[in-house]
Order: C-alpha cells, then sequence, then structure tokens
C-alpha cells in the first residue's frame, strides 16, 4: 500500500533522533512503525533539512517532467526505477518485502518495507550454531526462493551475505535490496542473467559451508 506523506510526517520521519538503521549508495533507511520501514533512495537526502529535502524532491520532479515532455519515448532511470519498485510487490511472492511506495507532493522519495525483526543476516556467524539438516533446509529455501524469481524473469544481482534474511526459528529466508534497481527485469527466460544469479548463490554458499 503506497504512503502519501504530510510536510509535518515528513518532519517526523527526518528528525535527528529517528536514525538510518543503515545507509547506502541508494539512501538510508529508517524505521516508520513497529512493522515498516523506508527506504529513501534519495542519497542527497541525507544531512539535509525537511525543507531542503522538499526543495529538492520539487527540483526532482520538475526535472523528471520536462525530459518526459521532451522526449516522451525516453524513460528516465527515475521512472525505471519507481516502475519496477511498482512491480515488484504484485508480481511475485517473493517480493512480500515491498509493500509499496512513499510519496511527497507527487514525488516517489522512498520505499515502504516489511520489517522482519527477528531474522538474520545469512553469513557464517549467524549459521554457526545451527546444525547440518537445519543448514540444507536454509540453502534448500533459498534455492525455492531463487526459483520463484527466475519463475518470474526477476534476476537480483546483488546476491550476498548482507542481502539475505533468514529466521533462525522457522529457517523462512528473504532477500533485501530488491529495490535499489540492482535488479534486472526480462519477458522472458534469461540464461545469462539465470548463470550469473547462480553462480553467485553458489559462491554465497560456499562461503557459508566452509
Amino acid at each position: 500500500m503506497d504512503k502519501i506523506f504530510t510536510y509535518d510526517e515528513l518532519k517526523e520521519l527526518f528528525k535527528e533522533d529517528n536514525e538510518p538503521l543503515g545507509k547506502g549508495a541508494f539512501g538510508a533507511v529508517r524505521p516508520l512503525d513497529d512493522f515498516t520501514l523506508i527506504k529513501t533512495y534519495l542519497s542527497e537526502t541525507r544531512d539535509r533539512s525537511v525543507d531542503e529535502m522538499i526543495s529538492l524532491f520539487k527540483e526532482k520532479k520538475e526535472a523528471q517532467e520536462a525530459r518526459f515532455i521532451k522526449t516522451p519515448d525516453l524513460m528516465t532511470r527515475e521512472k525505471r526505477v519507481i516502475k519496477s519498485r511498482k512491480a515488484l510487490y504484485k508480481t511475485s511472492k517473493s517480493f512480500s518485502l515491498i509493500k509499496g511506495l512513499a510519496y511527497y507532493d507527487g514525488y516517489a522519495f522512498g520505499t515502504l518495507l516489511r520489517w522482519y525483526k527477528n531474522y538474520l543476516t545469512l553469513n557464517r556467524m549467524n549459521v554457526y550454531n545451527l546444525n547440518k539438516e537445519q543448514i540444507d533446509i536454509l540453502l534448500f529455501n533459498l534455492d525455492e526462493l531463487m526459483q520463484d524469481f527466475y519463475n518470474n524473469y526477476i534476476y537480483p544481482m546483488d546476491i550476498k551475505e548482507g542481502n539475505i534474511l533468514f529466521n533462525p526459528r522457522t529457517l523462512d529466508v528473504k532477500m533485501i535490496d530488491l529495490e535499489d534497481g540492482l535488479v534486472d527485469f526480462q519477458d522472458e527466460f534469461n540464461s545469462y542473467d539465470f548463470d550469473t544469479c547462480e553462480d553467485k548463490v553458489q559462491k554465497l554458499k560456499n562461503r557459508l559451508l566452509k
């Protein structure tokens, strides 16, 4: 479900004591409520006041509209990313992580994400206490998740330990950072993308099982 933010809600979201849980090249992730995170995917939103960000949103929105009017058949990178994000959480069960988009005055400035508080990142330290049977189940669930992507012609390219979460009790597996543009969408099966993803998954498994 998309959310339209008011000015006061933006002030609350970006207040100084609401520190990001994580930062990256595409922006920062903050808590919105007990069940939802918001990822603001403009790196420029960091270290700006709310009024400065609103001005930035307006500039970005006007720049998008101007480019689209000038060359209507040319979809800007921002529009491609926003379009793909809208499709992400509707096309596949793998995208249960993504809940919707965050808007201010018609500009999509972030993505709403489900907050899996009890999940851990899939790294050697976090799987150290699992027995062999549990690890086998965990890796099987990872393969099932990847197969769901492939069935929908979706190829996540940023496959690494920090982007894969698992529930240590149920061994359920989720992938995050699916909304930052490093996902390849195809209209049909793509052998090159498939092989690239599978190679990355295998390398991750090898690191876990060392």
